[in-house]
């Protein structure tokens, strides 16, 4: 009963840590075109960029220059969320647990992502209000 209850688990983690991984590298793309974007508006008004979006520009750069340990990463991650679920499974009470991961995996990435390209509005707001 527990073995079966085990490998449901286990295959619902894999599944869930598949599409965080998805999902991570949907938002590391998006998040790196977007800065190099204003980046790209930045330089053509030939201002100097605030260190918030300095700081989220140096980021995706290392997105860019270390990409495949980024898919390394999103590759193994449906691995590492199954060993978490089961290590979690062993005790009965860890319902609470589980879910804390799955939302911890699921929100913490999105609110940076979301911080990061608040960051980069707000500075592209600055750059409207300086020039109009």
């Amino acid at each position: 009963m527990l073995a079966g209850k085990q490998r449901k688990l286990g295959v619902r983690a894999i599944a869930i840590g598949a599409a965080q991984a998805v999902l991570w590298t949907v938002l590391s793309a998006a998040l790196t075109v977007a800065s190099f974007s204003v980046e790209r508006t930045f330089t053509r008004f030939n201002v100097n960029l605030p260190d918030a979006t300095r700081t989220v520009l140096d980021f995706a750069y290392f997105l860019r220059q270390f990409w495949y340990l980024g898919l390394a990463a999103a590759c193994c991650w449906p691995l590492v969320t199954w060993g978490v679920v089961l290590l979690l499974s062993s005790d009965g009470e860890a319902f609470i647990l589980r879910r804390l991961w799955y939302l911890a995996t699921w929100v913490v990435p999105v609110v940076a992502v979301i911080f990061a390209l608040a960051a980069l509005m707000v500075s592209l707001m600055a750059l409207h209000h300086r020039f109009s």
